[in-house]
């Protein structure tokens, strides 16, 4: 069974940007099994991709939903050839996307362009269900054809897909989000384990076979106004955004979560005033939002080192920090935000961040309740405290050789808001958020710290010595 749970779409999002709707998390694995084990695809064997043979941008072939006697998208309109996006543009674009993580010198993986989805034929509105894995919203409830088990069996009657498709009018966006989700979605992606049948939809393996990607040229400028829509989407979306997307995107692809490092700096970036470029290059490619103005293609140390946890290359010369983060009596703590910093360094490039429990076994996958104390939910007290297993544990890997600061943060609240505005740990939901988390030097993080000030603010354990080769246990770091 392949579980819509996993299915859900994972992209950035162009409106609403200081409160976004999509979920995030923090430095790791997009899932993890109840084992605790990541969800990754298998080192050593090619993930081949296939892709569409349509446009990225270009005249649609399909009707519009909104007005099913034309052949111009949702606006009825046909673009002139000159302002196209090709396929082999579109397919180039993918190439290089996937690239910018596989030349990672210290990771190992390799991934292999397929061949075009439904034997050349443009994938659109019209024929989606055909490719996609899921379930449709628009313009009525529907649910896919296909799904992920070709991946999984030896059957050569069911292929395996593992799709990116095109999206060059924005309908297909439509179907699976809602109408008018064209609008604000530039890409998104989606891995599709082996789950159970059980309400869980309990992961049962943890080597990944299968994902799925869609890419939406609508925004592109010059842009379609949509009847229905109108002019919705954000003026000045070049094709360099659309190839930070993808960047992006094929991070979820091939198996990373949102990152929450430097978070400060995305607040800063998205005020009224917005932030300088050099800000701009300190802010992750996985973060979870769309940042106007940043280069998502160029990728920050916090995604270098998590992909490289993910797929080590042997002898790749990087190092560790592990630990328990726990609250002031010592309990340990499954829920908060680790951050791993170069003193050496420009400590807001070269920081790394993961969620203390990460990798913990739990009592069950975890499903979203409204209750915190519930063990077998989605929250900070699934989890087997055992020796080897403390809930508060937490591992920094893929890290430069160097001196590092060990900080804690919870995801309480944006400041002034008084919500955790939709960030979504795997597998916590809602993150842990109960009280405030105090610092040794009792500094309480109920907000975020600006980002001039982050060293005052966040400084919890100094002169972390990680060598080549090596993994340096740090033991309890408490709060206050």
């Amino acid at each position: 069974m392949f579980n819509t749970k996993y299915m859900t779409v994972f992209g950035l999002t162009l409106m609403a940007l200081t409160v976004p709707s999509l979920t995030a998390k923090a430095g790791g694995c997009f899932s993890t099994t109840p084992e605790g084990k990541c969800v990754k695809w298998e080192q050593g064997k090619d993930i081949i991709w296939n892709y569409d043979a349509g446009p990225l941008k270009g005249p649609p072939e399909e009707a519009s939903p909104t007005n099913p006697g034309s052949t111009g998208g949702a606006s009825g309109c046909q673009l002139s050839k000159n302002l196209d996006v090709s396929n082999a543009d579109g397919v180039a674009l993918i190439e290089r996307s996937f690239k910018r993580w596989t030349d990672i010198p210290t990771a190992s993986l390799s991934v292999v362009k397929g061949t075009t989805l439904l034997n050349g034929e443009d994938v659109n509105f019209t024929n989606i269900e055909k490719v996609y894995a899921g379930s449709f919203v628009f313009p009525k409830a529907a649910n896919s054809e296909v799904d992920a088990s070709g991946c999984y069996d030896s059957d050569p009657n069911t292929p395996c897909l593992n799709p990116i498709i095109f999206d060059h009018s924005g309908l297909i966006t439509d179907a699976i989000n809602g109408q008018c989700a064209h609008c604000k979605i530039l890409g998104f992606a989606a891995i599709l384990p082996k789950t159970g049948s059980d309400p869980q939809g309990t992961i049962l393996d943890p080597v990944l076979h299968s994902s799925q990607a869609v890419v939406s040229g609508a925004c592109l400028e010059p842009r379609v106004v949509d009847p229905v829509c109108g002019d919705c989407c954000p003026k000045g979306i070049t094709i360099d955004n659309i190839e930070g997307t993808m960047t992006h995107e094929l991070g979820h692809y091939l198996g990373l979560d949102h990152t929450m490092v430097n978070k400060d700096i995305y607040l800063d970036c998205n005020d009224d005033t917005g932030c300088s470029p050099d800000l701009l290059e300190k802010i992750p490619t996985m973060i979870g939002f769309f940042v106007p103005n940043m280069d998502f293609k160029t990728l920050h140390q916090d995604d270098i080192s998590t992909f490289t946890t993910l797929y080590p290359k042997v002898g790749n010369g990087t190092c560790a920090i592990t630990g328990i983060a726990a609250q002031s009596g010592g309990t340990p703590q499954r829920g908060v935000e680790v951050v791993a910093r170069n003193e050496a360094m420009d400590k807001q490039v070269y920081a790394v961040a993961t969620i203390a429990g990460a990798f913990n076994k739990r009592n069950s996958q975890g499903v979203i309740t409204a209750s915190r104390t519930d063990t077998d939910g989605k929250n900070a007290v699934n989890c087997v405290n055992v020796a080897g297993n403390e809930c508060g544990r937490f591992l920094i890997d893929g890290l430069v050789p160097g001196s590092y600061t060990i900080s804690l943060h919870d995801f309480d609240a944006f400041p002034g808001d008084g919500s955790n505005i939709g960030f979504v740990l795997e597998p916590l939901t809602p993150p842990f958020a109960a009280q405030p988390f105090i610092l040794p030097d009792g500094t309480q993080l109920d907000g975020y710290p600006e980002a001039n000030s982050f060293n005052d603010k966040e400084s919890a354990l100094t002169g972390v010595v990680c060598t080549a080769g090596t993994t340096k246990d740090v033991g309890t770091v408490k709060g206050n």
